[in-house]
């Protein structure tokens, strides 16, 4: 049934409903003998509220019609949906290049969302992230507080009444996998047994730790990280229950947790292991110091707890003298997300993903002007023919909303594709600090669903408007184009050449800083060397002699190969080496004066460190035998000399970083500018050496081998010689000096690769929407260019006509883009290295790159101008 939509017909319909009914029940009453007017009366009572049953009736009829208008419109929609899909097949070209622009702007910039979520916006991935608290220490004899403390007094801490809900302590520690063939570090934490429970996490095969698991004289057990279970164990889903092989220790395997986990937040864990109630790992190797986590319970606060903590510090105080003027504090357990350039950079190329997504819906936008533009002339008829303007509007959006949707499928399978390559080529720089999984997870795909829905709404419904306004306007006339639609074709044409030249420019300006960065001078000759970093296990080589002796030996055995022609011993090695900060030096005889940099690096190295790396002592000499002897002379570069006595000679003088109560160092050579830290010494221009004393040598040592011949052809005889000496060390790293050096620029590099991408996709967008409009307003003047021919017009003239109007757009649009530039690159001054983002040459660069893409777009519609015939135009006349 088909109700009308006049609510007047329909409240008399009802009244004469009710009177009906009333009028039956009372000839009954009369035919029983009641009198009319009581008959009347009673039936209105048995009948009951009338004034309600009308409202109930009212409801009910609008209630259907709600509903029948409801399937009417899913239906209309339906069918225009229906229709959508006909023209799409019908103009395929025209769908496909809409579709890819979608896919393109919202695919690149979820990809870049998932990376930035994952780095910067995501939560910690553990239940209720918000309520862990990090317990932090003071002593009067440390400076300030410590994020960790004694592990006999964190023991003192979880046996305390804090009333928290949960309690972890951590350290990290690392082992050796033995009882193999080819022996590996591993990086690894001791936990409390209830660390799962306190983090609310799950093991993904097998089980978490128990109480039993900390106990004296249990069985060694371990939990193993995703990527561990994976590469060292082929992902066997029957792991569990293995022994692996730790530090010459029997451990079982009881559990793996879930991709991407990682405790604590920042670095990295291949193993964990309980920590026993005796405060050791196995029951010899004892923690000395340990991190403490909690779980604020619930109703409490950081300010409760703080109060829980100093009585519990007081008490401690009072039981031991050990603990006297101990303190305890509390503050919000967060991740540190990534460093400073990283989360700037993160955060320019958001920015910049962000113009492109504008980009692409200026570009659909056009595309879809130029669309209902030529089917102007089929609005006029359904106009004429009783269709209103908002059911044509509303036909049109439906109809780009099919192409919009299918281009957000486009864009959620490129945004994976896309993904799965920006993840293998992330620096070490931001997986470090990575704490959630790089993936498409909900909050991803709610933002491609987001992106979507706006670049459709931003795309469709101003075409809409505009076509069915010209057609209205244009009374059935077929071609006419209204100067409001024009004047918007033109300002989109305009305002998407100024953005792409702002990302042009950004990306010119990181291509010219990377440049120069590769540019400079390391201080020493990458090619031939070899760098090998050898840990050794603390629990065997207990001292510094045995641990000297070690690497003296394995020097000269390495030396011994005929393609080695240097070998050098060092803590701290280019370019990444150990560095000091907030440093104040006192040249003799001078005040003491605040260094001007943030960092100074700083190396521990023998007397070939100089001679392996290739670089020349400028003055004085470089370390001797007798230096190993006895500390107190240094050799520092040309800068630090520069900043302690300006023009006159460094050697032999002497220096101190403490005014009080430092030693004197004394300079007895000069080097270059060695940089220590990587090429990019924006915040650290200087460099100090110290001799490496005869008997002295730290866990972690390099060896800097410099081969006459390919220094990977030296690495087998280099595990060999490791092996000879201890079968059960592994080495920690060995990498040769192009590739990590290469690899101290892998940030910048990475960086450049997203910008550059998105600035080539962003042109390349450009082009399609200059193209398209040009080649639009060819088509519409057609009977125009073929007139002007008929009246002697030649084709180079058309041509010109048709480039001086497009290239006055994009001249415009290059005009507004600098500007934009200018903004866009003060934005990214952070990543730039010895760049300014007024660089002219940059600019001008990319006005050109741009112009010149803007000619190519151009011509070719011009081109096709040229090929009208006059005596077609005089015939329609």
């Amino acid at each position: 049934m088909k109700f009308s939509t006049s609510w007047p017909f329909i409240r008399t319909a009802i009244a004469e409903e009710i009177e009906h009914h009333i009028l039956e029940r009372t000839e009954k009453l009369v035919e029983q003998g009641c009198r009319p007017k009581q008959a009347r009366r009673e039936a209105e009572r048995r009948f009951g509220d009338v004034r309600r049953v009308r409202r109930s009736m009212l409801r009910i009829h609008q209630r259907a019609d709600r509903g029948e208008r409801f399937v009417e419109f899913m239906l209309s929609l339906w069918r225009d949906v229906r229709h959508g899909v006909r023209l799409a097949r019908s103009a395929p070209g025209f769908a496909i290049t809409l579709v890819l622009t979608i896919g393109v702007g919202v695919g690149a910039n979820t990809a870049l969302f998932s990376v930035t979520d994952a780095v910067l916006l995501r939560p910690l991935p553990y239940e209720a992230p918000d309520e862990l608290v990090s317990i932090t220490s003071y002593y009067p004899t440390e400076d300030g507080m410590l994020r960790w403390m004694p592990a006999a007094r964190a023991l003192d801490l979880q046996r305390a009444e804090l009333r928290l809900a949960g309690l972890i302590l951590f350290a990290r520690l690392s082992f050796v996998e033995t009882g193999v063939e080819d022996p590996a570090s591993l990086s690894a934490h001791v936990v409390s047994s209830q660390w799962a429970d306190v983090l609310g996490v799950t093991p993904r095969t097998g089980r978490s730790f128990n109480e039993e698991d900390a106990d004296s004289g249990s069985p060694l057990v371990v939990a193993l990280s995703d990527a561990t279970w994976r590469t060292r164990f082929a992902a066997d889903p029957g792991v569990v229950g293995t022994i692996i092989q730790l530090d010459h220790r029997d451990y079982t395997i009881v559990g793996v947790m879930g991709p991407g986990f990682k405790f604590p937040p920042n670095g990295s864990s291949d193993v964990w292991v309980p920590l026993r109630t005796d405060g050791t790992v196995d029951g010899v190797r004892s923690v000395p110091n340990l991190r403490v986590l909690g779980r604020i319970a619930a109703h409490d606060t950081i300010g409760i707890v703080q109060e829980r903590l100093e009585a519990v510090a007081a008490g401690l105080s009072e039981a031991s003298p050990e603990s006297e003027g101990w303190q305890l504090g509390v503050e919000e357990f967060d991740r540190f997300r990534a460093q400073d350039d990283v989360e700037r950079a993160l955060w320019v190329l958001t920015a910049v993903a962000a113009v492109m997504l504008a980009i692409a819906t200026i570009n659909a936008a056009n595309l879809l002007l130029v669309r209902a533009t030529a089917r102007q002339g089929e609005l006029a008829v359904r106009l004429a023919l009783g269709a209103s303007r908002a059911r044509l509007v509303r036909q049109t959006v439906s109809e780009a909303l099919v192409l919009v949707g299918a281009g957000g499928l486009v864009a959620v399978f490129l945004a994976r594709a896309v993904l799965a390559t920006l993840v293998g080529l992330l620096p070490r720089q931001v997986t470090f600090f990575l704490t959630n999984e790089i993936v498409i997870e909900t909050r991803v795909l709610a933002f491609a669903l987001l992106a979507t829905a706006a670049v459709g709404a931003a795309m469709s419904i101003v075409p809409a408007l505009r076509a069915t306004g010209d057609a209205r306007d244009a009374g059935g006339r077929a071609g006419t184009t209204g100067r409001a639609t024009i004047w918007l074709r033109q300002v989109l044409v305009v305002g998407q050449v100024a953005m792409t030249l702002a990302l042009l420019a950004v990306a010119g300006l990181m291509i010219s800083s990377f440049l120069r960065l590769m540019a400079v001078d390391p201080g020493y000759d990458p090619v031939g060397l070899l760098q090998v970093g050898i840990d050794l296990p603390a629990e065997r080589y207990q001292d510094d002699r045995a641990r000297r002796g070690f690497f003296d030996t394995l020097t000269d055995r390495i030396a011994a190969q005929s393609a080695v022609s240097h070998v050098a011993l060092a803590d701290g090695v280019p370019p990444h080496s150990g560095f000091m900060f907030n440093v104040s030096l006192q040249a003799e005889g001078e005040a003491l004066r605040t260094f001007p940099d943030e960092l100074l690096p700083v190396a521990w190295v023998d007397a070939a460190f100089f001679a392996t790396l290739g670089t020349p002592i400028v003055a004085g000499r470089s370390f001797t035998a007798e230096d190993a002897e006895q500390p107190g002379n240094v050799i520092i570069d040309r800068a630090m000399a520069r900043f302690l006595w300006g023009v006159e000679n460094p050697i032999g003088r002497r220096f101190r970083f403490d005014a009080n109560d430092g030693p004197w160092l004394t300079v007895v050579g000069l080097v270059g500018d060695l940089k220590l830290l990587g090429q990019d010494d924006r915040n650290h221009t200087m460099e100090l050496f110290y001799p490496l004393q005869r008997d002295e040598a730290y866990e972690y040592m390099t060896l800097l081998i410099r081969s006459t011949a390919e220094p990977a052809a030296l690495v087998a005889a280099i595990r060999r010689a490791v092996r000879a000496l201890d079968a059960d060390l592994p080495i920690a790293l060995i990498e040769t000096g192009t590739r990590a050096l290469a690899g101290a620029n892998d940030k910048p590099r990475f960086f450049l690769l997203l910008m550059s991408l998105f600035a080539a996709l962003s042109l390349i967008l450009a082009v399609i929407g200059i193209y398209a409009t040009v080649a639009f307003g060819v088509r519409q003047r057609r009977r125009e260019l073929r007139i002007r021919g008929a009246l002697g017009a030649r084709g180079p003239q058309l041509q010109a006509l048709i480039l001086r109007q497009g290239l006055r757009l994009v001249a415009t649009g290059v005009a507004l883009g600098l500007v934009g530039a200018l903004a866009l690159g003060a934005a990214a001054r952070s990543l730039l290295f010895n760049t300014e983002p007024t660089d002219p040459l940059t600019l001008a660069s990319v006005a050109v790159v741009m112009l010149l893409s803007a000619v190519v777009a151009c011509w070719i519609p011009a081109r096709r101008a040229t090929r009208v015939d006059p005596v077609e135009a005089l015939r329609a006349d």
